[in-house]
């Protein structure tokens, strides 16, 4: 047998190897949870109007429906497990949850780390003000105001991240929740509030509260993400698709208008 002929049965023969040890290797995640028949989802327990614990191991909020939505028409039930933003990595990394639900904005390392895909939600950080307010009219009318947000949330970091808007500002109060800060602004603590506008939706649709509006203008807009370990590509591919399929058939544009009386569907993957 001639030297050619032995070298195109070595590279036949290797190609067929590393084809038998990538099979081996194949990504389980969909086959997992289909296996099981339910899916472990993370998602936050102060997540306001998109997630909370009711206090009985149970979670109500748009995210919790679309999610289970999601896992019902994969054919699986949804188990939700109480997860902080800021745990998500390590929740995937020990195999406590399969995927993370309504991730805001993860950062460069997050996405480098994990795998996103939109939620094919979004949310603003808007400015709110008593309906009766001549003075601010715009986000730049805020100049030397007293501005309330709620701690150690979105609207807060998109405050503090608008450069000279937000260090022209009189001053800055916190408050633990959206509704304290909105009461704060409707008893005249605060000039105006910076907001989450799907909060804000659904303070008012609750309360039937027409005293306070937003101004033209976002702080910041912010698409929600389902979060993955990074071998779980089939897992993502698969709940990806049904996401695609609940933007097209108008299930999520729906949800949204039941939560927050409006359509909180990215404006990009708005196909309805």
């Amino acid at each position: 047998m001639s030297k050619r002929i032995i070298s195109v049965f070595t590279v036949l023969f290797l190609i067929l190897c590393m084809c038998s040890c990538g099979s081996g290797d194949k990504d389980k995640s969909l086959q997992k949870v289909l296996d099981k028949k339910r899916i472990v989802i993370g998602i936050d327990p102060a997540g306001g109007v998109m997630s909370s614990e009711t206090g009985d191991g149970k979670f109500e909020g748009f995210s919790v429906e679309c999610a289970k939505l999601c896992a019902k028409r994969l054919g699986l039930s949804a188990e939700f497990k109480a997860v902080s933003p800021e745990d998500l990595g390590q929740a995937l990394d020990k195999g406590q949850i399969d995927c993370y639900w309504d991730y805001s904005s993860p950062d460069r390392q997050l996405k480098a780390d994990y795998l996103f895909i939109p939620s094919g939600t979004v949310h603003h950080q808007v400015v709110i003000v008593n309906a009766a307010d001549t003075k601010i009219k715009n986000i730049g009318s805020l100049k030397g105001q007293v501005v309330g947000v709620t701690e150690n949330s979105f609207s807060q970091k998109a405050l503090e991240n608008a450069g000279v808007l937000y260090a022209d500002l009189g001053e800055v109060k916190t408050f633990t929740t959206v509704e304290s800060t909105l009461q704060a602004l409707g008893s005249g603590q605060i000039a105006a509030a910076v907001a989450d506008d799907n909060e804000v939706r659904r303070y008012i649709t609750l309360r039937g509260d027409k005293t306070i509006k937003s101004v033209p203008g976002y702080i910041s807009t912010d698409n929600y993400y389902v979060g993955f370990l990074r071998s779980s590509v089939s897992l993502e591919e698969k709940i990806n698709s049904i996401i695609e399929g609940m933007l097209d058939d108008g299930t999520i544009k729906d949800l949204s208008m039941k939560w927050f009386s409006a359509s909180a569907v990215a404006e990009k993957q708005n196909k309805s």
